[in-house]
């Protein structure tokens, strides 16, 4: 084969993984919509291209469990069963809403002898198996030892966080690691327990240590994204959305996330990119142009950001902020009329607000009525907006 065969058949490879990646990214975007009758048409597409089976197995496993069709859950779970044997639980799962004893006993067995398995109290009182309470197969099941130690700490350990007993809790996670040593299961359940006990400081020493080992896990960037948050340190916040990206550069919801804690960070320059690349794969989201004009327009760079806003506008004509910071942008750019036009209709959206009624009076003042403009100052200013008393002192006299 000579070079350009290769080039060839690179290109229409790349080119098939880009597709499928695409694909991928549309049915997790048709979820963040809520638009599950198209997740599961992208995600059964994709799963047919032999693409990421384990994870859209997974997902479609689920939807069809909360969507009630049980028959696509137990197909799909045991194709999914060649890549996650876990998948036996959600096949008891699937067989115990339909009420069939033997295959919900049978599968939970399988499911029972894996190592890892969640809490003995909690498969055990989980409403699908109510049905088997009476039944003398489930009771022989039980006589039979199924968890180890660890298992049984694990388990304990998540009781007493269900009954936010911190120190207790904290106690025991500390003894067990102590047997258990640098076990991440254990320096994850440390954080949750820290954070839930509101000291975050120690929750996020216990999740560093965690990412030192694995900088891509999954759970402790979670648990960190959740002590960011308290914290509201939203620099940080938003380059650990983009650490989720690089785990999952399906889910683009990650992108938003960051690009909004980017503004609340006063990174402009990083938001206005980050929503740019959100925007190669989805173009339907209202919210992300709401992110990129706030940060177009505190870039200054007002007409960008009017294209972000009325984009916005054209998905969500309900949100009155939208029509605000295109007023401002309208007024920054000396369109005077267009400016008052969207305050009108940020006002007839959402009354009340003390900076429509400041932004409003310096359009006003801006075309010449001073009055109009003083009166809206003067509503602000009642309204808690204390910047307005500045125009009222300096206009508004005797007026």
């Amino acid at each position: 084969m000579n070079k350009y065969a290769y080039i060839i058949l690179f290109i229409c490879s790349t080119s098939l993984l880009f597709s499928q990646n695409e694909k991928l990214i549309k049915a997790f975007t048709a979820l963040d919509y809520r638009d599950t009758n198209l997740a599961i048409y992208l995600f059964n597409e994709v799963n047919q291209l032999n693409y990421e089976k384990k994870l859209v197995l997974n997902e479609l496993s689920q939807i069809y469990l909360a969507q009630k069709k049980y028959n696509d859950a137990i197909r799909t779970n045991l194709e999914l069963l060649h890549f996650d044997s876990t998948a036996s639980f959600k096949l008891a799962l699937s067989y115990a809403y339909k009420q069939q004893a033997d295959s919900t006993i049978y599968w939970l067995k399988q499911y029972l002898l894996l190592k890892n398995k969640m809490p003995e109290n909690k498969i055990r009182t989980h409403n699908a198996f109510a049905f088997l309470f009476k039944n003398k197969n489930w009771e022989e099941l039980w006589r039979h030892q199924w968890f180890d130690e660890y298992e049984a700490r694990l388990a304990e350990i998540e009781y007493l966080f269900d009954k936010q007993e911190i120190n207790d809790l904290i106690d025991l996670i500390e003894k067990s690691l102590t047997i258990y040593q640098n076990d991440t299961r254990l320096i994850l359940w440390r954080a949750r327990a820290y954070l839930a006990g509101k000291n975050t400081k120690e929750a996020l020493k216990s999740i560093q240590l965690i990412l030192k080992i694995d900088p891509r896990h999954y759970e402790a960037s979670i648990v960190k994204v959740q002590i960011l948050d308290t914290q509201k340190k939203y620099k940080e916040l938003a380059k650990t959305y983009l650490q989720l990206y690089d785990i999952q550069p399906y889910r683009i919801c990650w992108l938003w996330y960051a690009a909004a804690n980017f503004n609340l960070a006063y990174d402009f320059t990083r938001a206005l990119e980050t929503t740019k690349r959100y925007l190669l794969h989805d173009t339907l989201s209202d919210k992300i142009y709401y992110e990129a004009g706030i940060a177009a327009k505190n870039l200054k760079r007002y007409n960008e950001a009017i294209t972000f806003f009325t984009h916005a506008i054209e998905l969500n004509s309900g949100f009155s902020e939208l029509y605000y910071e295109r007023g401002v942008c309208y007024y920054e750019t000396q369109q005077y009329e267009l400016a008052f036009n969207d305050l009108c209709m940020a006002m007839d959206l959402k009354a009340m607000q003390g900076k429509y009624f400041y932004q409003r009076g310096l359009i006003y003042y801006a075309m010449k009525n001073a009055l109009a403009a003083c009166r809206d100052f003067e509503r602000a200013k009642q309204l808690g907006y204390i910047k307005a008393e500045t125009y009222i002192q300096r206009y508004c006299k005797g007026k």
